[in-house]
């Protein structure tokens, strides 16, 4: 898997903490959970929070608490990513190949960046 994208992946066998850390480097309010080089599943702050309320503790395996029904695009679509970004208010969207392996991440602050460069070059 391509460098850039491993910090957005957690194995399914690691805690709580060690998403909350990847969480916290990566900047985007969740993790893909990944498992045989599949992503299988998605961890939020979100997930998080319910599990440690529902009493979890920081050293539960992420498996125990992750989504298994997520949203996921096959092709690098900005169009759909901005619809599904107005609809699910995701801050990261995979995108993945038919075998679900992750090929590439479309982030909330990329679609905001591009934006602003388009409105930067109407007003010239």
């Amino acid at each position: 898997m391509n460098e850039q994208l491993e910090k957005y992946c957690i194995s399914g066998s690691e805690t709580i903490l060690s998403a909350i850390e990847r969480i916290e480097q990566n900047n985007m309010r969740s993790v893909f959970v990944i498992q045989d080089g599949r992503v299988v599943g998605v961890v939020s702050q979100g997930d998080i929070l319910r599990a440690i309320i529902m009493g979890s503790n920081l050293y539960t395996q992420i498996n125990k608490i992750m989504t298994t029904s997520f949203i996921y695009l096959r092709k690098k679509d900005i169009k759909e990513a901005i619809r599904l970004f107005k609809t699910y208010y995701f801050s990261l969207i995979p995108v993945l190949t038919d075998d679900f392996k992750l090929k590439d991440v479309i982030l909330f602050t990329d679609l905001i960046n591009m934006l602003e460069l388009n409105e930067n070059d109407r007003s010239r």
